[in-house]
């Protein structure tokens, strides 16, 4: 995920969701990357997260903070055939 891709966004969602309104991320593949990258950089900004077919994206230079992710609802699933 780009700087500029995670500012575009952040400032897009701030405009029809203010901060205190709860949303959730859900993304698949590629979406779940974004996604986990979004709820990583600022967990509480998120009720929570689905990521669907993909893992987050603790390597992809989003700074992390150790028990950063307790209390935010994260569901990580991939099918039993997905390679």
């Amino acid at each position: 995920m780009t700087s500029e891709t995670h500012t575009w966004f952040t400032e897009w969602l701030d405009s029809v969701a203010p901060e205190g309104r709860p949303v959730v991320l859900v993304g698949f593949s590629r979406g779940a990357a974004f996604a986990g990258g979004l709820v990583l950089s600022d967990p509480r900004r998120y009720a929570g997260a689905a990521i669907l077919l993909r893992t987050l994206p603790f390597e992809a230079g989003v700074p992390v903070t150790a028990h950063g992710l307790d209390g935010t609802p994260i569901i990580v699933a991939q099918g039993t055939r997905t390679p």
